[in-house]
């Protein structure tokens, strides 16, 4: 079991931040708020711990907290990628899809290959009404990760809505091929197959 007491407060405070991420993927967010709040206090101009902070508090809804942690780990550091995604993330929060955007574009300018830009890219193109967009950037996300289960999903559903059934079939079978288990990906399977099927009928002379 981490604990954050257990790692020495050196500057950069390395092994507490991971004791963050660790309990942030844990979902044990207030033993998270409390570690990172230790680092921020030690060091306050330490980007990454910055950038936590701010997820945590998009966490908790706390929106203009999370943006004015994210705005300065990036003047601190204009050159994460990580960074601006995660800003990018809190601006959706406010309702703000044209900042969050431009955040999108920023983050895939520092890193071209990273799959997550991508994706993000595409889900607020999705909320926009841009589909074609969408399309091309969840296949973007698909080809840097073959195994992106949710850009499939996510994909799948874009398809599914706009009535491009055959192949949102193909997708939901990529997900349920990497994760048989899948619930969402099942139900919206049988879905697509069932306005398939009436369609046919439909069809039938």
């Amino acid at each position: 079991m981490f604990d954050s007491n257990r790692f020495e407060m050196q500057k950069p405070p390395v092994g507490a931040l991971l004791c963050t991420v660790h309990f942030l993927y844990e979902s044990k967010i207030a033993e998270a708020e409390k570690t990172c709040q230790r680092i921020t206090a030690l060091a306050p101009k330490y980007a990454p711990a910055l950038y936590w902070q701010g997820m945590i508090e998009l966490d908790s809804k706390a929106y203009e907290k999370a943006l004015s942690s994210l705005n300065l780990a990036i003047h601190l550091d204009g050159q994460s990628a990580t960074f601006f995604l995660g800003r990018a993330l809190v601006f959706a929060a406010l309702g703000k899809p044209a900042k969050a955007l431009e955040d999108c574009n920023v983050s895939i300018e520092i890193d071209p290959d990273w799959e997550f830009s991508y994706f993000r890219r595409a889900l607020l193109y999705c909320q926009m009404g841009e589909t074609d967009l969408a399309y091309d950037d969840f296949s973007r996300a698909i080809a840097l990760d073959t195994d992106f289960i949710e850009a499939y999903f996510q994909h799948g559903l874009m398809c599914l809505k706009l009535g491009n059934l055959t192949q949102a079939v193909s997708k939901f079978d990529e997900v349920l091929l990497r994760a048989p288990n899948h619930r969402g990906a099942h139900l919206a399977k049988l879905k697509a197959l069932f306005k398939l099927m009436l369609t046919a009928l439909w069809r039938k002379p």
